[in-house]
């Protein structure tokens, strides 16, 4: 059951569901990805369009949807708070129930407590997450990591200055991403170096960091790019010198992961993905002074890129679940 939001809307969930659908095509796994049909239009097996700004009612139809096909059906694999209705509705048809925890924010903690409470298995995508699930509800659900993510490159969107150190972030800007601490952090690094910070992605916080931008007076050096195609995305990992991305609890990290698939050494606080390995990374806390230093320390790394995790690993180690549960 997917999310239904693009991808770059709401961060890694909508590509787990797309690369897992994509890497069962060749086994022994008959899948039906159960999506709202304003995001597959015109696919057999979506329900009817509800607002993009209303989760609540996606998951509720989507829930309703898994339960009328429940009987064709095995198992129903969840993800997050909003798999709940869908998880129960179908179980109770006889359906085996396989939650996927990728985040708890804390914005639904009794949706939360049942995605990890009620299911047959809970699965999170980190032993950083497991661990929060586990002080928060007193379970700890089974690590699955996810994979490192490789995006191609596209055309070159002309967003780096070549004569410049470019400082490269991507994805949702919310609050817990530590957003402005990047910010001072590359002021700081910005006052000994010649250098740019490319801002891609959106989110609620944009209009403060950009008056952020304002008030230290760095606008010059500082690029924001709003959500960008993959391709481009790519051009940007692949060319940057630095990935910055200072989130302290950050329960994976797909971004992450795909700057250093793409060969550029990352500056990261906390992060899920780190635990398969932290080659290329100079890990640093929540302070404007470590992470200009973690910027500076981050160029000087030689690093070429690695992917030691797979989605058909991912597929593999939920394949011998699905099996145990059958």
């Amino acid at each position: 059951v997917g999310w239904g939001h693009p991808s770059e809307k709401v961060g890694g969930l909508g590509g787990y569901t797309k690369e897992l659908a994509d890497a069962f095509e060749h086994r022994s796994v008959d899948l039906e990805l159960l999506l709202p049909a304003d995001v597959s239009p015109g696919t057999p097996d979506v329900i009817e369009s509800e607002p993009a700004d209303d989760p609540e009612k996606r998951a509720v139809k989507l829930g309703e949807r898994a339960a009328e096909e429940a009987d064709r059906f095995d198992i129903v694999h969840t993800n997050d708070w909003m798999g709940v209705p869908a998880g129960l509705r179908a179980s109770r048809k006889g359906c085996s129930w396989v939650s996927a925890m990728h985040s708890v924010p804390g914005h639904y903690p009794q949706y939360e407590r049942a995605a990890v409470e009620l299911p047959d298995t809970a699965v999170c995508v980190s032993g950083l997450l497991a661990d929060e699930v586990d002080e928060r509800f007193g379970t700890r659900p089974e690590v699955i990591h996810n994979a490192f993510n490789h995006i191609e490159p596209g055309v070159d969107g002309g967003r780096m200055d070549d004569d410049k150190v470019t400082v490269f972030y991507a994805g949702r800007h919310s609050t817990e991403k530590e957003l402005k601490l990047a910010v001072y952090g590359f002021k700081l690094y910005s006052q000994e170096q010649e250098a740019e910070f490319v801002v891609a992605g959106e989110g609620w916080m944009t209009p403060q960091l950009k008056q952020l931008v304002d008030r230290l007076d760095i606008a010059e050096k500082v690029v924001f790019t709003g959500f960008l195609p993959d391709g481009e995305l790519a051009h940007l990992y692949r060319n940057a010198d630095v990935f910055l991305h200072p989130a302290q609890n950050e329960p994976f990290g797909l971004s992450i992961t795909e700057a250093l698939s793409s060969g550029t050494p990352v500056v990261a606080g906390r992060s899920g993905c780190l635990e398969l390995s932290s080659e290329g990374v100079v890990e640093v806390e929540a302070k404007a002074q470590e992470i200009g230093n973690g910027i500076l320390a981050a160029q000087q790394k030689e690093f070429d890129g690695y992917r030691p995790r797979a989605w058909s690993d991912v597929a593999d180690d939920l394949t011998n679940i699905y099996t145990e549960l059958i």
